[in-house]
């Protein structure tokens, strides 16, 4: 049975028409039990036996829901508000086997059961202001006796059978009497691990949020270490090409993305995660107000947007946001290339109002971040190639937290001023690239020869690609009275950075490292880092007030946007990867 619906852009506008002008009350209410995504697949082996894999997924759904309008909807006006009430409950049992069928009738499996179980139901308000462009969400958290919930647990087996129904297979008994015909890998009951790696109840937030594992024989549950240590791995760029920042990040989150699908592998593990209220001065529900606005600019657009965290209960604790973004581009509009601007201006800031909690007072607090970039964005028209001069880009960062709603009164800050360049040589290893001499040589053709701009080849949109890569890093971290707790991760993040860099590490220390006075600390950071891409190495000096550290010669792999290495593509190829970037 295949199950099939198109939807576009227009569905999505004609959906949230309908959602903002129905007027009738809608309810739905379904409960399924259904076997799905079964799978058996068998097939001769070279061993001369049948191998078969079965896989199957069963599961129960309940899901109740209904909608309708609040007491303040006015849709002449502009205000729409809906009340939304819902409940969900969800079972399911995942199983993956192999089977190898021996000539006696009698099979062979290794078989993994998964279990899960999840259920939540609360009530949800959303009202939408037209005129003031203003968008409110309202809803319940979970009571402290009905906690939101998720429970999974997973158990690997092989077991000998028939293959007839009834059947109890006596193969095994006759070599091995007191052998089982199900076992349940295990190393036993002293490598499983029984602990919460998260359990907290908090009058301050108003919350409970509780995860345990149970059952669990998995190395990385054994600690927190462990999964630290598991989730420091799943960023880093060694499995992942090409080696870069974005590529870490996005493939890092589909690494953790995997690793949940196929959790907890061979080995036993359950875990049991809930979220509620808290115990005591519970917040029973969250209401979230959001205002957005877009302004343009003589040279760019700003971008605001405003709101207001309330977490009402018998204490009422209110926050504030509010979060700006805006950018320049002085640059001659040109289709055909990005859109890159001269200027990004980032600014956030998060605060609440004092509140009083029993006997506990929680006063006035925020927390600010501002980010500044620039671009050394030619605002010339022509597609020109500066080989002679280092191209600079500039970043200005700092954030700021404390017991005042004003960001310039906070005493606890940290600031960050970083400048990255292009080599300062580029000109000379560009000359032993094929993609450079083939764009020199395209630059002197008749067409191009008296003109500033260069041809838009694949040879020389490589030649840009390489020259204005930037590999010189220099980065200013300066500190004041920032909290001992912060102090400490600074000091465990150093120590892991030079644990993998060990192997390069000459260190000149000036004082011991554990004469630190935590309480009275405040570490500042600069660091200068080089790459050369001819060596394929990077030079890195990190210098604190404590200590002076080199990393000489720290190999790299440097990768193009394009392939594993820009000789891979012809220069004559008519679609190429970079041509194909202008039509995006």
């Amino acid at each position: 049975m295949i199950f099939s619906r198109y939807f576009d852009q227009e569905s999505f506008i004609e959906f949230f028409e309908y959602l903002t002008t129905f007027s009738e009350y809608f309810s739905f209410q379904k409960q399924l039990a259904l076997t799905m995504g079964t799978v058996l697949y068998e097939q001769p082996s070279d061993i001369g036996f049948p191998v078969a894999y079965y896989g199957s997924l069963t599961s129960t759904v309940n899901f109740e829901f209904d909608v309708s309008n609040g007491d303040d909807t006015d849709d002449d006006n502009g205000l729409f508000f809906r009340i939304f009430n819902y409940r969900f409950s969800y079972n399911a049992q995942v199983i993956n086997s192999m089977w190898v069928f021996h000539q006696d009738n009698t099979a062979f499996a290794i078989r993994q059961d998964n279990v899960y179980k999840h259920q939540f139901g609360q009530w949800a308000k959303i009202a939408y202001n037209t005129p003031k462009q203003n968008l409110k969400f309202v809803f319940e958290r979970p009571d402290y006796r009905k906690p939101a919930s998720f429970v999974m647990h997973s158990k690997t087996s092989v077991t000998i059978t028939t293959n007839k129904l009834g059947d109890v297979p006596t193969a095994l008994v006759k070599t091995c009497p007191t052998c089982q015909n199900r076992h349940v890998l295990t190393r036993g009951d002293e490598h499983k691990t029984g602990r919460y790696f998260i359990n907290e109840d908090s009058e301050e937030w108003g919350a409970r949020i509780s995860g345990k594992y149970f059952d669990c024989e998995l190395p990385e549950a054994s600690s927190q270490g462990e999964m630290f240590k598991i989730l420091g791995e799943v960023f880093t760029m060694n499995n992942k090409e090409p080696k870069n920042l974005f590529t870490a990040v996005v493939m890092g989150f589909r690494q953790i993305n995997d690793y949940l699908t196929y959790f907890p592998k061979v080995e036993s593990c359950g875990v049991n995660f809930k979220w509620s209220q808290s115990k005591y001065h519970p917040v029973t529900q969250t209401e979230l107000s959001l205002t957005g606005s877009i302004q343009d600019m003589q040279s760019g657009r700003r971008y605001s947007l405003s709101g207001d965290i309330d977490f009402q209960g018998d204490i009422e604790r209110k926050h504030h946001i509010a979060i700006n973004y805006e950018f320049d581009n002085t640059r001659p509009d040109i289709p055909m290339l990005y859109d890159i601007f001269n200027k990004h201006s980032f600014a956030m800031k998060i605060g609440r109002k004092a509140f009083e909690v029993g006997s506990t007072d929680y006063p006035e607090y925020a927390v600010c971040l501002k980010f500044d970039q620039t671009y050394p964005v030619d605002n010339d028209k022509y597609f020109t190639l500066e080989l002679n001069r280092p191209q600079k880009v500039t970043y200005e960062g700092a954030v700021s937290f404390g017991f005042d709603s004003s960001c310039s009164n906070h005493e606890q800050k940290i600031i960050i001023k970083s400048k990255a360049a292009t080599m300062k040589d580029s000109k000379r290893y560009l000359k032993g690239k094929w993609y450079y001499n083939a764009c020199m040589e395209e630059k002197k053709s008749p067409k191009y020869r008296s003109s500033r701009s260069y041809p838009l080849s694949d040879a020389c949109f490589y030649t840009a690609e390489d020259l204005y890569t930037l590999r010189k890093f220099k980065t200013d971290v300066t500190t004041n009275n920032i909290p001992r707790w912060l102090v400490k991760l600074f000091r465990r993040m150093e120590v892991i950075m030079k644990s993998k860099l060990w192997a390069y590490w000459k260190v000149d220390l000036k004082k011991q490292i554990s004469s630190i006075d935590y309480d009275n600390y405040s570490p500042w950071v600069r660091t200068d880092l080089v790459f050369d891409p001819q060596a394929g190495t990077a030079d890195l000096i990190w210098m604190t007030n404590l200590e002076t550290s080199e990393f000489k010669g720290i190999n790299y792999k440097e990768m193009s946007r394009y392939g594993s290495s820009v000789e891979d593509y012809l220069p004559s190829s008519k679609f190429s990867p970079a041509m194909a970037s202008l039509y995006q």
